[in-house]
This record gives C-alpha cells, sequence and structure tokens, in this order.
C-alpha cells in the first residue's frame, strides 16, 4: 500500500477530530459497538484498533456512522472502511498508532477524555488489550511510514495552535507548522516562482495576493526519505495539465469533467480522481527542466527506473469532479532536492 494511501486513510478517519466537537452527548449506538468489541472475533478491525486506543476505534466507528448518511464525502469514508479490510494486522496497528498521536482540536481532547472516563471504557481497553497481548507491540513514531512511499498530503493544510514563522524574514508570512511527525512550509512569494517552474506552471498555481497556495511536508525529526509538495491548481487549468503530464484526455461538460478514453467512452468523474504516473516529456515541459532533473536523481526515481518503471509515481494529481474547483498537483521529491526547492521559493 502507498504512502499516499495510507495518509489520505488517516487524514479521513481523523476527520471530526480536527474541528471542534458540536455533540453533547455520545455519539449515538457508540456504547452498544464499544460493549461489544470484546465479544468480536480475534483479529478484527475493531478489535485491533481498540487494543491500539480509544481514539483508534472511535475514528473507526465514527467513519461508520457518517457512511450511513448521503453527505459531501461519503465517498471517502466508505474508501477508508473498505481499504481498512484490505490491511495486514501490522499494518493496521501502525495505522491505528498514527491516529493516536494525530493532534487534535482542544474541545475533541476534552470530550474524549470525558467519554473515556464513563461506563468502563477502560476496563473494555483493558480486556481487549490483554487478549491481545499487546505489551508486545511497540509503536514507535516512524512507524506507519516505514517502508512505504511518499507521502500526499491532504489539501487545504490543517492548522493547528503551533503555527511559527519560517526564519527571520519579516516580509515573508509563510508559516512552519508541526503536524504530527511531519513539518510543513507553506504559501511562498508568488514572484519567486519562475526561478523554479516554466511560466504556465505558473500561471496555473492558486495564489491570494502576492502568495502561491503551495506547500511542502518535510520530516520531522526523522528521515523518510521523501518530501512531497503540493500545488493548488486553478481549476480552469487542470484538463491540461492532466493531459500534459499524464496523458489523460479530461474534459468538461456542465459543471461536471470526465475523462474520455480513446474508444469514445466518457467515465464521469463523481468526487475526484487522482492521476498517477507522469511523463517524462511532460514533467521537463510543464514544471520545467530544473524540476524535472531533481525528480530523476532522487533515490526513489532511481528505483522506479530499476524496476522498469517509465511514468513516474512520484508525480500525482487529484482532479476533482467539478469544474469549479481546484486540483492538487503533488511532486514527492529526495530531501536534498526539496531543501533545494525551499531554498528557492522561500529564499530563507
Amino acid at each position: 500500500m502507498q504512502e499516499s494511501d495510507v495518509q489520505r486513510l488517516i487524514s479521513i478517519l481523523t476527520r471530526e477530530f480536527t474541528t471542534e466537537w458540536v455533540r453533547t452527548n455520545a455519539p449515538h449506538g457508540m456504547w452498544k459497538a464499544l460493549k461489544n468489541v470484546p465479544s468480536l472475533e480475534s483479529g478484527h478491525i475493531q478489535k485491533t484498533l481498540l487494543g491500539v486506543g480509544f481514539k483508534a476505534w472511535l475514528s473507526h466507528f465514527l467513519a461508520g456512522q457518517r457512511k450511513e448518511t448521503h453527505y459531501k464525502g461519503h465517498a471517502d469514508d466508505t474508501w477508508a472502511l473498505n481499504t481498512l479490510q484490505t490491511l495486514n494486522p501490522e499494518l493496521l496497528r501502525e495505522v491505528a498508532g498514527a491516529i493516536e498521536r494525530t493532534q487534535v482540536h482542544p474541545t475533541v481532547l476534552n470530550a474524549i477524555s470525558k467519554l473515556k472516563e464513563q461506563r468502563g471504557v477502560s476496563v473494555i481497553q483493558a480486556s481487549v488489550m490483554d487478549a491481545q497481548n499487546t505489551s508486545e507491540f511497540q509503536f514507535s513514531s516512524t512507524a506507519v511510514v516505514q517502508d512505504l512511499e511518499p507521502h500526499q498530503p491532504s489539501i487545504p493544510p490543517v492548522v493547528n495552535n503551533n503555527t511559527l514563522t519560517t526564519g527571520t524574514n519579516a516580509e515573508s508570512t509563510s508559516t512552519l507548522r508541526e503536524i504530527s511527525d511531519f513539518q510543513t512550509v507553506s504559501n511562498p512569494p508568488a514572484r519567486y516562482l519562475p526561478t523554479l517552474f516554466r511560466p504556465y506552471m505558473v500561471s496555473a498555481v492558486r495564489k491570494s495576493g502576492e502568495r502561491a497556495h503551495i506547500e511542502m511536508l518535510f520530516p520531522y525529526s526523522y528521515s523518510l526519505g521523501m518530501v512531497c509538495m503540493s500545488l493548488a491548481i486553478l481549476a480552469s487549468k487542470v484538463e491540461f495539465l492532466a493531459l500534459k503530464l499524464f496523458g489523460t484526455q479530461v474534459d468538461s461538460e456542465g459543471d461536471f469533467r470526465y475523462i474520455e478514453q480513446a474508444n469514445g467512452t466518457k467515465l464521469l468523474i463523481k468526487n475526484e480522481v487522482v492521476a498517477q504516473g507522469a511523463q517524462d516529456a511532460g514533467i521537463v515541459e510543464i514544471l520545467g527542466p530544473t524540476l524535472g532533473q531533481m525528480l530523476e536523481v532522487s533515490p526513489a526515481r532511481k528505483e522506479e527506473r530499476n524496476q522498469g518503471i517509465l511514468n513516474t509515481r512520484f508525480v500525482t494529481m487529484q482532479i476533482p469532479g467539478n469544474v469549479n474547483q481546484d486540483g492538487i498537483l503533488n511532486i514527492n521529491l529526495g530531501e536534498a532536492e526539496a531543501y533545494q526547492v525551499k531554498d528557492m521559493l522561500f529564499k530563507t
């Protein structure tokens, strides 16, 4: 399973943990579901999650509850719950550990603390942990990202209370923020984009005033080996970039986008699709030769070459079905090259 999928999974499951908790009572059906966990068969997802932590189990329960209603994000929850079913026990525990370490909104932290104080939650959890012998498992801060492919963050980024300025440049309003085991630097001055990108790419990136909607996610306190740079792409530029970078014909009709296949079949994009596997020629033509070379020399790209993979998986684009929504272009770079990009765009 790719690291981008793992991080997307964690992001979906912790969706309700990053905003204000507005419930006045426990989620409907939670106590009944929780009391039923010890009776589930060994290796059941709920049992594994609760064995790691109550927050991990609650994230799964809330996703299941949301899935029963029709709302924006329904498809994401369905995907997340189905994906959990496919994980091996070790990766499932790693995902659960990452959820437990996720920074949450203060009101969520308070709500979870109150829930854990009620109705013997600790007793139920302890019984599950004893049954699983969880003391044998060690969850390090890097477990969820080891031996996995590059990270693909969610956009827009989650802002927490640990906002710091990047360096001492008084002119810069870019921020460096802690997100779990990563640090994020975002919103570089738009005037620096031409130092890295070709003119069309410069025009394709969304801007607010003098700032560009670009985010770079760096490993925090350990070496991941890859850094993800995400760029918000103007809705009007998405289709052209899809064609040039991925060779995918994306068109629109009314308010919706669809993929036009060579045989004339149209695939309607209901929510969003992720294009993966950018072509070398498209990377150089659209992103520019400098970035193309940076991608080419990364250890991960060299490994792709050794495996005979022509189109790199380390450039992806999220393509929304709604023609009015921006796309997200994700570029995964080696750490050394990523710091060069940071110096070029943020001048710190």
